[in-house]
């Protein structure tokens, strides 16, 4: 296993999106009194030493742990995140996580990193399907995300099958925690279940494998 943090590597957290169906900005929510970017931040620093922060158009959440990065053309959803954070990328691939997965770790990524190949992102899979705002992406498929996006191409899925995504189980590597490892926050509710299976554990975030 790659040892974190992982070498070649950027962390980039996706956090620009509109939060219609939370309500509010849900990367601000508070979860054991800290905002869901705060694990978020906690988990990219694992990965990697540089982390980036693709915030959309509006700023929210000034750091001096993070780069932020705006949307280079805006109001294209997650792939204008990832296409943003590529773009401004010093390594040659790039961590993408989500804002709203607080249970996520760091290991997940070391396994995407052992099955990277050129040119091609990698992407986890949970019991669920495809998880694309947990993946790994080469820098040099940046272009080719530009054109889908001025082409009003904008779903992320269908970037991952045209770049031929490295689709990778995640259930076998992580049996116990599989089911929270990949719990995100669309609704208040799934925060208040979050909340309610860290009670459980005594308030314990780190997940065992």
């Amino acid at each position: 296993m790659i040892l974190l943090p992982i070498p070649q590597v950027s962390a980039g957290i996706i956090a620009g999106g509109q939060s219609r169906r939370f309500g509010r900005p849900k990367a601000l929510a508070q979860l054991q009194g800290q905002p869901l970017i705060e694990y978020a931040i906690r988990t990219a620093g694992a990965i990697s030493n540089i982390v980036m922060l693709s915030y959309g158009t509006h700023h929210f959440f000034p750091d001096s742990r993070v780069v932020p990065i705006a949307d280079r053309i805006p109001d294209c959803g997650p792939l204008g995140g990832i296409f943003s954070v590529l773009v401004a990328a010093s390594t040659p691939w790039v961590a993408v996580l989500p804002c709203d997965m607080p249970l996520l770790r760091p290991e997940v990524y070391e396994v995407l990193y052992a099955h990277r190949r050129e040119g091609r992102p990698v992407v986890a899979c949970s019991r669920n399907g495809l998880e694309p705002l947990v993946s790994l992406w080469p820098v040099e498929v940046a272009g080719k995300l530009e054109s889908r996006l001025k082409e009003g191409r904008l779903a992320l899925h269908r970037a991952v099958e045209a770049l031929e995504g490295i689709q990778v189980s995640m259930v076998d590597h992580f049996p116990r925690d599989h089911v929270y490892l990949f719990r995100n926050v669309n609704y208040p509710q799934d925060l208040e279940a979050i909340a309610a299976y860290l009670r459980e554990r005594g308030g314990d975030v780190s997940l065992s494998k």
